[in-house]
Protein backbone atom coordinates (compact mmCIF):
# COMPACT_ATOMS: atom_id res chain seq x y z
CA UNK A 1 0.00 0.00 0.00
CA UNK A 2 1.61 3.61 -0.88
CA UNK A 3 1.78 6.39 1.30
CA UNK A 4 1.83 9.73 1.34
CA UNK A 5 4.37 11.72 2.83
CA UNK A 6 4.56 15.14 3.25
CA UNK A 7 7.53 17.06 4.15
CA UNK A 8 7.93 20.57 6.33
CA UNK A 9 11.18 21.51 5.63
CA UNK A 10 12.85 24.19 8.02
CA UNK A 11 16.35 25.63 8.01
CA UNK A 12 18.28 23.02 10.27
CA UNK A 13 15.75 20.50 11.05
CA UNK A 14 12.58 18.67 9.11
CA UNK A 15 9.42 16.46 10.43
CA UNK A 16 8.04 13.61 7.93
CA UNK A 17 4.23 13.58 8.37
CA UNK A 18 2.12 10.29 6.42
CA UNK A 19 -1.10 9.98 6.54
CA UNK A 20 -2.56 5.88 7.22
CA UNK A 21 -5.33 4.30 7.91
CA UNK A 22 -7.35 7.51 7.15
CA UNK A 23 -5.66 9.71 9.88
CA UNK A 24 -2.47 11.99 9.64
CA UNK A 25 0.80 10.54 11.53
CA UNK A 26 3.86 11.99 12.42
CA UNK A 27 7.15 9.77 11.74
CA UNK A 28 8.77 9.14 14.74
CA UNK A 29 12.48 7.23 15.49
CA UNK A 30 12.46 5.51 18.87
CA UNK A 31 16.02 6.88 20.01
CA UNK A 32 15.42 10.31 18.79
CA UNK A 33 17.51 12.88 17.17
CA UNK A 34 15.78 16.03 18.04
CA UNK A 35 12.31 17.00 19.97
CA UNK A 36 11.55 13.51 21.02
CA UNK A 37 12.68 11.73 18.02
CA UNK A 38 9.95 13.94 15.69
CA UNK A 39 12.76 16.38 14.03
CA UNK A 40 15.24 15.32 11.58
CA UNK A 41 18.60 16.90 10.19
CA UNK A 42 17.39 18.17 6.90
CA UNK A 43 19.29 15.14 4.78
CA UNK A 44 16.73 12.50 4.36
CA UNK A 45 16.97 9.31 2.14
CA UNK A 46 15.17 6.29 1.67
CA UNK A 47 16.93 3.03 0.60
CA UNK A 48 15.71 0.69 -2.13
CA UNK A 49 14.67 -1.57 0.63
CA UNK A 50 12.77 1.26 2.52
CA UNK A 51 15.01 2.27 5.04
CA UNK A 52 15.01 5.76 6.20
CA UNK A 53 18.46 7.51 6.20
CA UNK A 54 18.79 10.47 7.96
CA UNK A 55 21.61 13.61 8.08
CA UNK A 56 25.04 12.15 7.67
CA UNK A 57 23.57 8.64 6.15
CA UNK A 58 21.50 10.24 3.90
CA UNK A 59 24.45 12.81 2.40
CA UNK A 60 26.71 9.48 2.19
CA UNK A 61 23.66 7.74 0.01
CA UNK A 62 23.34 10.59 -2.26
CA UNK A 63 26.79 11.00 -2.78
CA UNK A 64 27.13 7.36 -3.86
CA UNK A 65 24.52 8.10 -7.07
Amino acid sequence: MAKIIGIDWGLQTLQLQYWEAGSPKIYVVLKGLHWYGKAFPSFVAFTKSGELLCWRAARRQASAY
